[in-house]
């Protein structure tokens, strides 16, 4: 008690001192303003450069991974107990916290607060959640001023913002750290909201979580990237163990010691990927086909509802997993769905090998019967990349070739042919017309021509090393031979009188600039 009297009289006394310096001061500027309204006008700002002054706020630490600044003339508590009048101490383990300059207003008027919330759950869809909330509802919906996704202390969060009244929701931010949903919102008429909010941050508690040495990067919950004292979770000895509720995106082997290692630990540079909800459910599926990966004893395993055969496409599409051996896990990638580019056909692409860097999936399109007056369409080889993990629940296959493909070098590049311009159309021998060598680079995606003659048309036999063997046919039109209609358009059929030069020929890919 002495002690309080003590600190009430130092301040009763800084209080007049102060006040005798702003009349002071009040007076040396302008006579006329030394009045009590100018005394005390200079007073408040004083008062008010204290409050902005954050190195003379109080602060919060929680358990749950965040902290938060306050005024110190400000009240902090866990809530209201609205049957004794009173507020509960706040705690770092209290999952709600009040921060208010007007305590008595929760028990009689209409509250005037900051709250910060770990929610009950983890809800990955903030944008329905906060939609499906009590304060953003249709009667007051008139009065949000905008709403919509932004960066929050490096993570993706949902805010709303609406204009003062009686039924304003206020202002709420929801955003989502460390596989935890946070709700930080504020009554409208608030102070310092917006100075408030921007002293909280989340706590480095992800280094002790990972057992990392050093962070590269962090978009939690989403994937976090960093250095840690193990070897890759695939070797026999000193593995890393991956956290529940991850998958392993990659990982790379660094040098003893180094990234704030110990000088004889082993280091990994590891990438993991937060695991996602799936709407599937493999009791209903069927093992189709197994393809291994190069780079590790893991297996691509291909799963469909229908007959093990690819003699027709199923409908209902296939499922990809990556199956561990050693630790017997089975990672679901994805889907592969049937697909339909024209009213009369349809197909579905099914795996056939995986590059030699393991960074991407080839198909070959395995087509359905053409619908009433369809024709012979193919949707030839695809390819999709998982090397950014699984951003979607569907894999997304996009076309590399549509006939004659060769792959080669471990899948890592192919060679076809496909349209060329430089050929008439009678010279189509079926459903393409191949005027063209195109080879491709599967690894980098990139593709450059290698052969487009005039009235030339290519079949492949082989590639052997980067040399492409393939068979050339010139087709050559005497003067007294007609290609064309009457009308001067070129016939679809190879006229009798047109010469087929047929060749063997042989180029190397690697010299093809």
């Amino acid at each position: 008690m002495k002690n309080k009297g003590v600190i009430f009289i130092l301040s009763f006394l800084s209080f007049l001192i102060f006040s005798q310096v702003a009349f002071a001061a009040c007076s040396f500027q302008d006579l006329k303003s030394c009045d009590r309204q100018g005394i005390i006008s200079i007073i408040k700002d004083f008062l008010r450069s204290r409050q902005n002054d954050l190195t003379k706020w109080n602060t919060f630490t929680s358990n749950y991974g965040f902290e938060i600044k306050y005024p110190s003339n400000y009240s902090i508590f866990e809530s209201p107990d609205y049957d004794k009048g009173v507020t509960v101490p706040v705690s770092a383990d209290s999952v709600k916290l009040y921060i208010t300059n007007k305590t008595s207003m929760f028990f009689c008027c209409e509250p005037s607060y900051v709250s910060v919330e770990l929610l009950g759950q983890y809800f990955d869809d903030l944008e329905g959640w906060a939609k499906d909330q009590k304060f953003i509802n249709d009667d007051n919906r008139y009065r949000i001023q905008s709403e919509g996704y932004v960066t929050f202390n490096g993570e993706k969060a949902y805010q709303i913002e609406a204009e003062p009244g009686i039924d304003s929701p206020g202002n709420a931010i929801v955003v989502n750290h460390d596989n935890k949903t946070y709700l930080i919102r504020s009554t409208n008429d608030f102070p310092f909201f917006e100075k408030i909010i921007s002293t909280f941050k989340f706590l480095g508690m992800n280094k002790e979580k990972f057992q990392a040495t050093e962070i590269v990067s962090d978009n939690l919950p989403d994937s976090i990237e960093f250095w840690t004292q193990a070897n890759c979770p695939n070797s026999k000895t000193y593995k890393y163990i991956i956290p529940d509720g991850y998958d392993l995106q990659g990982c790379v082997a660094g040098t003893t010691g180094s990234h704030g290692g110990c000088a004889t630990c082993r280091m990994s540079k590891i990438k993991l990927l937060k695991k996602k909800a799936l709407p599937i459910s493999l009791s209903d599926y069927n093992i189709m086909k197994t393809i291994l990966f190069n780079t590790s004893k893991d297996e691509l395993r291909v799963y469909s509802k229908c007959a093990n055969q690819e003699d027709e496409p199923c409908e209902d599409g296939i499922i990809l997993t990556r199956y561990n051996p050693s630790s017997g896990l089975n990672n679901i990638m994805g889907a592969v769905k049937f697909v339909s580019k024209t009213g009369n056909s349809g197909g579905l692409y099914y795996p056939i090998a995986i590059t030699k860097d393991d960074r991407k999936i080839v198909f070959d399109a395995e087509m359905g019967s053409p619908g009433a007056g369809g024709s012979e369409i193919d949707y030839g080889f695809g390819i999709a990349d998982i090397s950014n993990g699984r951003a979607d629940f569907i894999i997304s296959v996009e076309q590399i070739a549509t006939y004659g493909a060769i792959f080669f070098d471990g899948y890592s590049k192919v060679v076809y042919v496909d349209e060329g311009k430089n050929t008439p159309v009678f010279m189509k021998p079926g459903p393409i017309n191949n005027g063209k060598i195109v080879s491709g680079d599967l690894i980098n995606g990139t593709e450059k021509v290698v052969l487009s003659e005039s009235y030339t048309s290519y079949d492949m036999d082989n590639v052997k090393g980067n040399v492409l063997a393939f068979k050339a046919t010139k087709y050559v039109v005497p003067k007294d031979c007609s290609a064309v209609n009457g009308d001067g358009e070129w016939i679809d059929l190879i006229p009798e009188c047109v010469i087929k030069e047929v060749s063997d020929r042989s180029i190397d890919l690697d010299m093809v600039k």
